[in-house]
């Protein structure tokens, strides 16, 4: 954790004021996890709500061809392993009776949206490497059912 810390505070401190990009990096997970959060009520962690976002923004990231397979089987092994990680199952059950239409409003509303009805996310190319993409709605629509079932894609 005071790794995790020193990391974040040197991030904020080279990009104090959101000029560079730098500091998205530190939103990896937000864009859906703020979409979990919101679904559930908000009885869903803040950060049980990120790592689903993380997942999801795998998925994303391999459909994109940014994300290696192995890269994101690495990472989502790593949450599979600890005891309340984020899981697939988790996912489809937030999900259960959740709209496309309700994930899009949500997801639109965003505050780290570049401009009005378009989705910004933070994508991993590699452990310390990321890159911030502009994502068609249809990449992740195409996934949801997926992600309804708990399949990885």
């Amino acid at each position: 954790i005071k790794a995790a810390r020193k990391s974040k505070s040197e991030v904020c401190r080279q990009d104090p004021y959101e000029q560079t990009h730098l500091r998205s990096v530190l939103n990896f997970g937000h864009s859906f996890g703020h979409v979990w959060e919101s679904v559930t009520g908000y009885r869903t962690s803040h950060g049980e709500a990120v790592g689903l976002g993380i997942l999801c923004a795998l998925d994303v990231g391999r459909r994109l061809g940014v994300t290696s397979p192995h890269l994101a089987s690495q990472v989502e092994q790593v949450f599979t392993s600890s005891i309340r990680g984020p899981s697939r199952e988790a996912m489809a059950s937030v999900l259960k009776g959740v709209t496309a239409s309700r994930i899009s409003s949500l997801l639109l509303a965003d505050k780290k949206a570049a401009k009005v009805g378009e989705l910004r996310m933070v994508l991993l190319k590699e452990v310390g490497q990321w890159a911030l993409a502009t994502v068609d709605p249809k990449v992740w629509r195409d996934l949801l059912p997926d992600w309804k079932k708990a399949r990885r894609t």
